[in-house]
C-alpha cells in the first residue's frame, strides 16, 4: 500500500477481530497511524462511521481490509479530483478470485466521469470500500452510513450522495479488489428489500423509481444465480429487464464481460 502521495493520518477501525490486531501494528508505529478498536462486530457500516467521525482531514480515501491499493492511487485521484473541481471520486480496478485476477479492468460503460444520480440509481459497480475519496463534510452531511444495511450499503451511500454532488469516475485500475463473497442470501435479500423500502415511497422522479427496481430484480436474479437457482434467475432477469429495457446498465457491465470472458476461456 506504499503510496506516491502519502497520506496525512491512517485511521484502522478493527470491528471486534479476534486477530489481535493493536499487536500486530506495534512494528508499524507511526504517530500518524490511529487504532480504534469495536469490542463486538458492529459491521461494515458502523465500522466506516467510526473512522469516517475520527477523521481529522478534509478527505477521506476508503480501504477494505482484504483489498490493495497500487502505488499510485492516491496521486493520480487527488490530481484527477482537482483537475475536474470534484468532490467525490472513484477509479476503476482490477478484479480477483481466490487469488487469481480475473479482470485487469472492470468493465463499465459509463458515458462520461461525473455520475449522476441517474448512474447510481443502477447500483453501485465502482466498489467503493476500497476505491472511494469523498469530502469528509459531504458524509457527515448525509450521516455517513446507513448502519440499517447489512448489504448494499455502498449503494445506498453512493446514491444519497450523487443528490449532493456528482461523483468523479477515473477510468484507470487504481485498487485490487479481491471478490470472496462469503454473504448468506438471507443478509442479501434483506439489504435488498432495504434499499427497495427506502426509496420507493421517497419524492424523486418516476424514472428514476424504475431504475432502482429495475436493478433490484436484477440483483435479486444474481443472488438467485449465486444459489444455483437457475429458473429464479432468470425469471427476475426477465423482470429487469422489461421494467427498463432500453439502456439497460447492469447487463452491459456485469452479463455481457462475464458472457465474453467464458467465450474466449473456452468453458
Amino acid at each position: 500500500m506504499a503510496q506516491t502521495l502519502m497520506p496525512n493520518e491512517i485511521i484502522i477501525v478493527d470491528d471486534g477481530s479476534n486477530d489481535n490486531l493493536e499487536n500486530a501494528l506495534l512494528p508499524y508505529s507511526t504517530p500518524i497511524i490511529k487504532y480504534i478498536r469495536h469490542e463486538t462486530n458492529k459491521g461494515a457500516s458502523e465500522a466506516r462511521n467510526t473512522g469516517i467521525r475520527a477523521a481529522s482531514y478534509e478527505y477521506i480515501a476508503f480501504l477494505d481490509s482484504d483489498d490493495t491499493w497500487r502505488t499510485e492511487k492516491l496521486e493520480r485521484q487527488c490530481a484527477f479530483m482537482k483537475k475536474n473541481s470534484l468532490y467525490i471520486c472513484c477509479t476503476n480496478f482490477a478484479l480477483y478470485r481466490q487469488g487469481l485476477m480475473i479482470m485487469q479492468s472492470a468493465f463499465r460503460p459509463y458515458k462520461t466521469f461525473n455520475l449522476s444520480v441517474q448512474d447510481m440509481a443502477w447500483g453501485c459497480f465502482i466498489s467503493p470500500g476500497s476505491t472511494l475519496i469523498c469530502q469528509r463534510k459531504l458524509l457527515l452531511d448525509i450521516s455517513g452510513y446507513d448502519t440499517s444495511f447489512k448489504r448494499f450499503e455502498d449503494w445506498d451511500l453512493l446514491f444519497r450522495l450523487s443528490h449532493h454532488q456528482p461523483i468523479g469516475w477515473l477510468d484507470e485500475s487504481l485498487s485490487d479488489i479481491f471478490v470472496e463473497n462469503h454473504a448468506s442470501k438471507k443478509s442479501e435479500l434483506q439489504g435488498l428489500e432495504r434499499m427497495r423500502e427506502k426509496f420507493s415511497n421517497k419524492n424523486i422522479p418516476d424514472n428514476i423509481k424504475k431504475i432502482i427496481l429495475s436493478s433490484y430484480w436484477f440483483h435479486k436474479a444474481t443472488i438467485n444465480f449465486k444459489h444455483n437457482k437457475y429458473a429464479q434467475f432468470l425469471m427476475y432477469l426477465i423482470m429487469s429487464y422489461f421494467k427498463k429495457p432500453l439502456n439497460h446498465f447492469p447487463i452491459k457491465a456485469v452479463l455481457l464481460p462475464k458472457f465474453f470472458s467464458r467465450m474466449m476461456s473456452g468453458r
